[in-house]
């Protein structure tokens, strides 16, 4: 394929912004001992020498267990999050979007700005709402810092040159 051709089939950025639905306290703290406990025994296994013994056996089997009982409590509290996919909009249209929503210093207003960015870029279309993201985010669930890392990854692919960097060659 030739670079022009490359350059043609260029995708949309993406983001991914995962969004706390509910509490995960309890699970994380399940999480994170089940989490321990796979990594003190992998480092046993690591740390022993494999002499076939029975207790060597065993310790493989805890470990497989532990790993298992570790997955799942990663899934169990991943559940209390969903994953929201944003794909960056076309310039004139992002413009629109940021340029309808200025502060008195010619700024663009995050707080007025982010609903409708977000409607825009969100991949589902049902959540392609401007309306339903303004009272969303203004409804009080949203912390400043959830609403700061939505609105920072969806400034991230419309805005901000792709954070990648090539190495020096």
């Amino acid at each position: 394929m030739s670079l022009k051709e490359r350059l043609a089939a260029k995708q949309r950025r993406t983001v991914i912004v995962p969004v706390q639905i509910s509490d995960p306290g309890p699970a994380r703290e399940v999480y994170e001992q089940a989490d321990r406990q796979a990594t003190l025994l992998q480092l046993t296994v690591d740390a022993g020498d494999d002499d076939g013994s029975k207790d060597r056996a065993a310790l493989k089997r805890r470990l497989t267990n532990a790993k298992k009982a570790r997955d799942e409590a990663r899934a169990d509290y991943l559940e209390h999050f969903e994953e929201v996919r944003f794909l960056a909009a076309s310039p004139a249209e992002v413009e629109r979007v940021l340029g309808a929503h200025l502060d008195a210093d010619g700024n663009w207003d995050e707080s007025t700005a982010c609903g409708p960015l977000a409607a825009l870029c969100a991949e589902d279309e049902e959540l392609r709402d401007e309306q339903w993201w303004t009272e969303q985010l203004a409804s009080g669930t949203w912390s400043p810092g959830e609403h700061g890392r939505l609105w920072t990854s969806l400034l991230s692919i419309n805005v901000t040159m792709p954070p990648e960097a090539l190495p020096k060659g």
